[in-house]
């Protein structure tokens, strides 16, 4: 059971579903921020936080300009342009501490290979993360298998003569 701060709304801190985020998506082109945070039971800063994430997703995973993603999420240009370069930096941060990290061989990554039906619990997880999870982990045996990789010497070809 989450626990939930008693004087934060019901739904704070937890993930979104994705029918929660087509909603919030559809409902700012007409609702204040405020609003929309008492109806799906989080505070304006989350609402707004979600909306930067979205905003940053559709750049860097959907290829929307910048336009499309103020149509979208109904934040001004200057917030929409502070998400991405907020997401930029989160990135080059998480390379630099992935980069001092030891390669270890005890730290290959869990792959659960079985196939989960759909239940409550997995419609609650939001797919783009999950799929994102599951890229890390492609990226990170990518990684070591090229870093295991024999390297190859050069050696001269004999030379026949006649």
């Amino acid at each position: 059971m989450a626990w939930f701060n008693k004087n934060g709304p019901p739904r704070n801190g937890l993930k979104w579903k994705s029918d929660e985020i087509l909603q919030l998506l559809e409902e700012v082109s007409y609702k204040s921020i405020t609003d929309i945070a008492k109806i799906h039971e989080r505070t304006p800063n989350s609402i707004t936080a979600k909306l930067n994430s979205l905003a940053a997703d559709y750049f860097f995973n959907d290829n929307k300009s910048i336009d499309e993603i103020v149509e979208l999420v109904g934040l001004p240009k200057s917030a929409v342009d502070a998400a991405i370069q907020k997401r930029i930096l989160e990135n080059k941060e998480a390379n630099k501490t992935k980069d001092k990290e030891p390669k270890a061989k005890d730290k290959e990554p869990k792959v659960n290979a079985k196939k989960v039906e759909p239940d409550a619990e997995t419609e609650s997880e939001d797919p783009m993360a999950e799929i994102l999870e599951i890229l890390k982990d492609i990226q990170f045996m990518m990684r070591k298998m090229l870093d295991n990789k024999p390297k190859k010497l050069k050696t001269p070809s004999p030379v026949i003569s006649m």
